[in-house]
């Protein structure tokens, strides 16, 4: 998935762009205040989300329309969820990159060296601004441990850490519906996808292997309907109903916040 790094025109899925969305939905590009590489760049965020289709909200862009808003964390991380799934850039930073700290360069120098460059160009240096503007602009990158972005020296410096509140609930049954909808595994092994490298909550959102197996268990005594346990020769296993699927989930979860 090393190809389309540079789909975003270099923009960032930006916090203040995801409200326009969420306050005037599919007519968000009527008198935007967006340039057109701006409009193309959140565009294509809009649809790696899941939340934009033909020229329209999707089903899930619908109801985030209808009950989100551009701070909700239940919203950002379901956001982050589907891009680590159809975002080549996001995908790659997601499960190539541990927890650590990184000079942008750095990670311009990695993803080059992932695309089997023999130097950075500019679909590297694209990719890296997008992506480093997406964590700095949203609550993704420093509430939520995905990328804290700071300047020193005139260097972009990015830490990404485990995040100092836990993933809500809702927003890891997402993660979980659509490892199912990827694999066309209703039943989970915890411990396949604790050292799975490519499909895996623990690495994206850089939760402990027991607060995953905490989780699910809450989980499924607060939402029988989604998720429940169940054991198998000795372990358990993760099953995922067949009403689990992101839209219900996220209807779910406003309309018991009103979030």
């Amino acid at each position: 998935m090393n190809k389309g790094m540079d789909r975003y025109k270099g923009f960032g899925l930006r916090q203040e762009w995801l409200h326009r969305f969420l306050t005037h939905g599919g007519d968000w590009n009527v008198n935007s205040p967006l340039g057109n590489r701006q409009v193309e760049g959140f565009t294509r965020w809009l649809v790696d989300a899941g939340l934009w289709d033909k020229g329209g909200p999707t089903e899930l862009g619908k109801i985030m329309i209808q009950g989100g808003t551009s701070n909700s964390s239940v919203l950002w991380l379901t956001i982050w969820a589907h891009l680590s799934f159809r975002s080549p850039v996001v995908k790659w930073y997601a499960y190539c990159i541990p927890e650590g700290t990184y000079w942008k360069k750095e990670l311009v120098d990695m993803l080059s060296r992932y695309r089997d460059m023999a130097v950075p160009n500019r679909t590297d240096l694209n990719a890296i601004n997008a992506l480093t503007e997406t964590l700095h602009r949203s609550p993704l990158g420093k509430k939520w441990g995905q990328g804290a972005v700071s300047r020193e020296s005139n260097q972009a410096r990015i830490v990404k850490t485990v995040p100092s509140e836990e993933i809500p609930l809702h927003a890891l049954m997402i993660e979980l519906a659509l490892i199912a909808r990827e694999t066309g595994k209703t039943r989970l092994s915890p411990f396949d996808l604790r050292i799975d490298q490519q499909l895996s909550p623990c690495r994206l959102f850089q939760m402990t292997n027991s607060r995953l197996a905490e989780a699910c268990t809450q989980a499924s005594k607060l939402n029988p309907e989604f998720i429940r346990i169940l054991e198998d020769k000795g372990s358990n296993l993760i099953e995922l109903l067949p009403f689990a699927n992101p839209e219900n989930i996220l209807r779910d979860f406003y309309t018991y916040t009103g979030i």
